[in-house]
C-alpha cells in the first residue's frame, strides 16, 4: 500500500510539473530586442544583444570585421520562419499575457501626423487578426503623436505564456525539426558525391 501512494505522490508531482506556467517576454526598445524567460520569479536570459542597426558616424572608430552573433540570437534569426511555423502548428491559440506598445510619432508636423494615423490604422487592421491567432489577457497600446520630438520612437512588450508540457511539445517538433533537415542535407550531398 505505501507503495501505491509512493507511486501515485510521483505521478501527482510530475502532472503538476508539467503544469507550471513559463512566461516567455520579448522587448523591443527601438534599437535592441532582447528575449528572456522566467520560471516563477526566476529571469533567464535566452538572447545575446541584438541591434537594429550598427551606428555609422564619420568620427566612428575603424569598423572592425563583420563577427558572426553567438549564440541564440543568430540561431534565431536564421530559423525564425521555421520556428514560427512549428509553434503555430503546435500551439493552436497561445496566452498572451500582456502586450504593450507605445508609439510616439515625431519630427516634422506633417509626417508626424501621417505617420500617427499610419500606425492607428496598421493597428486597428492587425487587432482582430491578432486576436483570432492568440488568448489576449491584458492589451495596453498606446498611439501618441508629439510635435516637440525630433523622431518617432517605439517601444514593445510582449509576454507568452505556456506551461511545461506545451514547452516539451515544442522541443520535440524543433528537435525532429533539426534532425529531418540534417538527414535531408546528407542525402543531398550523397545524390551530389555520386554525379
Amino acid at each position: 500500500m505505501t507503495a501505491l501512494w509512493i507511486i501515485l505522490g510521483i505521478l501527482a508531482l510530475l502532472v503538476m510539473l508539467l503544469l507550471v506556467k513559463l512566461a516567455l517576454e520579448f522587448s523591443w526598445d527601438g534599437d535592441t530586442l532582447e528575449i528572456c524567460g522566467r520560471i516563477g520569479p526566476v529571469r533567464i536570459q535566452l538572447s545575446d544583444e541584438m541591434p537594429a542597426s550598427e551606428p555609422t558616424t564619420e568620427t566612428a572608430p575603424a569598423a572592425k570585421p563583420a563577427s558572426k552573433h553567438k549564440g541564440w540570437g543568430r540561431k534565431l534569426r536564421r530559423h525564425w520562419r521555421e520556428i514560427l511555423k512549428i509553434l503555430s502548428q503546435v500551439l493552436k491559440r497561445p496566452v498572451v499575457e500582456l502586450l504593450q506598445v507605445d508609439y510616439v510619432a515625431g519630427g516634422d508636423p506633417v509626417a508626424a501626423a501621417m505617420s500617427y494615423g499610419a500606425a492607428q490604422a496598421a493597428w486597428s487592421a492587425l487587432r482582430p487578426l491578432f486576436l483570432s491567432q492568440v488568448k489576449l489577457r491584458r492589451e495596453e497600446v498606446s498611439i501618441r503623436c508629439d510635435f516637440q520630438r525630433s523622431a518617432s520612437s517605439l517601444q514593445a512588450s510582449v509576454r507568452l505564456t505556456l506551461r511545461v508540457y506545451e514547452v516539451l511539445a515544442v522541443a520535440f517538433s524543433l528537435l525532429r525539426h533539426v534532425s529531418s533537415g540534417q538527414s535531408q542535407s546528407k542525402s543531398l550531398k550523397k545524390a551530389v558525391q555520386q554525379k
